[in-house]
């Protein structure tokens, strides 16, 4: 099953990151039922628009969390990205 595939080597690329990646291989029979209900699309990407999200439309205090989070440890930390949504928000470091 060809989509199988694909769902399964999206997953293992995003989760390889985490400190404990989940698989599907941990119920694959399950997974495998499940993947039944999904449909895969093949399309070809004429044209792209990229857009930053600096969480320009939150609180202050959401984002200075962002902030921290993106500052600590983690397979989510970026000071790059922290650095660059605290001057998109005026936020001082």
């Amino acid at each position: 099953m060809e989509n199988y595939s694909v769902l399964e080597r999206r997953g293992d690329h995003f989760e390889k990151w985490m400190a404990q990646p989940m698989t599907l291989q941990i119920d694959a029979p399950a997974a495998r039922y499940l993947a039944t209900g999904t449909v895969g699309l093949r399309l070809r990407v004429t044209r792209s628009d990229t857009k930053l999200k600096l969480s320009q439309n939150r609180e202050p205090a959401v984002v200075e969390l962002i902030v921290r989070h993106l500052e600590g440890e983690g397979a989510y930390s970026s000071e790059a990205f922290a650095t660059e949504i605290r001057r998109a928000n005026s936020v001082a470091p």
